[in-house]
């Protein structure tokens, strides 16, 4: 058993606490003056055995304000038939709104029709188009397919008179002309030949520049090797190989008879 008082949210505003015969009750008083008044009142009570902590709790409750109840949601299916509905029908033609009306009654109400109002969401909403979508979907497909049609009934084969021996035909493998190679058979290929010819392992690219390197060397235009290479223009072929170039004018400049002979040639004439 026992009375306190405190300022419980330490803003003037005391309260009295009471824990008798096993409970426990707290009340707002106001001052201190008036908290510690009250103390006093409700220990002499309590001396007396007139004091009933049951009663007052009793009384606090009935006195607490009631909460209102709040009125239920205005559903969809609610607000159709209130709202949208008369609107409809006052605004739109007699056709149009049957048309709306029917949709909404057939795909809209039975899916969404209980849901209140404040509780639609976009999530609603997107699931249901979604469903529809497949419903749609699923009747377009229901309706292309071609009735089934019985198979065609196998006539028995037409024995044929025993012949004298024939020999066994043989069939060819059907022809592989035109077949597209993988990136990796391609490889494959291109290692076996490269290890039949004994020469290391190179790119297909590596081969192309060999190429061109040896036709250069060997005396060939240039103008030649950017068409066996398929370049866009000779300037390409230059900028590429043209350091090649550089030991073949030499070659041909070797090639060429001296200036002595020349002119022997020439006073011979």
């Amino acid at each position: 058993m026992g009375v306190s008082i405190r300022d419980k949210n330490k803003d003037g505003i005391w309260w009295v606490s009471v824990r008798h015969a096993g409970q426990r009750v707290s009340e707002q008083v106001g001052s201190q003056e008036d908290a510690l008044l009250a103390k006093q009142e409700i220990e002499s009570d309590i001396r007396r055995g007139k004091y009933n902590i049951a009663a007052v709790k009793a009384a606090r409750v009935a006195m607490a304000p009631k909460q209102e109840e709040k009125p239920a949601a205005l559903t969809l299916k609610d607000y159709y038939e209130k709202t949208i509905r008369p609107l409809w029908d006052g605004s739109l033609s007699r056709n149009t709104y049957l048309s709306y009306d029917s949709s909404f009654r057939v795909h809209i109400l039975p899916a969404l029709g209980e849901v209140g109002l404040p509780d639609l969401t976009r999530d609603h909403v997107k699931s249901f188009v979604g469903r529809l979508r497949k419903k749609t979907v699923a009747t377009a497909q229901k309706k292309e397919v071609p009735p089934k049609e019985d198979p065609p009934k196998k006539e028995p084969p037409i024995e044929e008179p025993p012949a004298a021996e024939k020999p066994p035909e043989i069939k060819e493998p059907p022809p592989e002309e035109g077949r597209r190679l993988s990136k990796e058979t391609i490889r494959k290929i291109r290692a076996a030949l490269q290890a039949k010819a004994k020469i290391r392992r190179r790119r297909v690219h590596d081969t192309r520049h060999t190429f061109a390197s040896l036709l250069l060397s060997n005396g060939e235009s240039l103008k030649y090797v950017s068409a066996r290479l398929g370049h866009s223009s000779i300037r390409m072929t230059a900028d590429v190989y043209g350091h090649l170039e550089v030991g073949s004018n030499h070659a041909a400049m070797d090639r060429l008879p001296s200036l002595s002979a020349s002119k022997t040639q020439a006073a011979n004439v």
